[in-house]
């Protein structure tokens, strides 16, 4: 009398029918991309087509604010608001009263007084080192 083996069972199993059902996985993902993707392009396309809107939006605010800004700014015959506003002749011919300094000249006028700062720490110390002790 033979025993069927364990081997004999796996061997039931159809290598077509493996390559089926995985087919069917990769083919089920594929449709959940590409409604992912479908998904995706509405919203795109929303707001894309919203975009000119909200442009609109953004500069008709900016402009209410810079109108507000005129209004609660000081008068001219104060002479401060010629600074303040930015098409005045004034501020555009003086840049670097209004501007101030830009990062990278502040940074290395920083480092120049520190090092001018320890120049003359060294110096001081040299000095005091040099006096007759009595």
């Amino acid at each position: 009398m033979i025993r069927p083996s364990s081997r004999s069972k796996k061997s039931a199993v159809d290598p077509l029918d493996t390559d089926r059902q995985r087919l069917r996985d990769e083919e089920e993902k594929i449709r959940l991309l590409e409604e992912k993707i479908r998904r995706q392009e509405e919203v795109a396309r929303r707001k894309l087509e919203n975009l000119p809107k909200e442009l609109e939006e953004r500069k008709r605010r900016q402009q209410e604010l810079h109108r507000l800004h005129l209004v609660s700014a000081p008068t001219r015959a104060d002479g401060l608001s010629k600074l303040r506003d930015k098409r005045h002749p004034l501020r555009q011919k003086n840049s670097t009263v209004s501007g101030g300094k830009r990062m990278s000249e502040r940074r290395a006028a920083r480092m120049q007084f520190i090092l001018l700062c320890i120049v003359l720490g060294i110096i001081l110390l040299l000095l005091w080192k040099s006096l007759p002790s009595s």
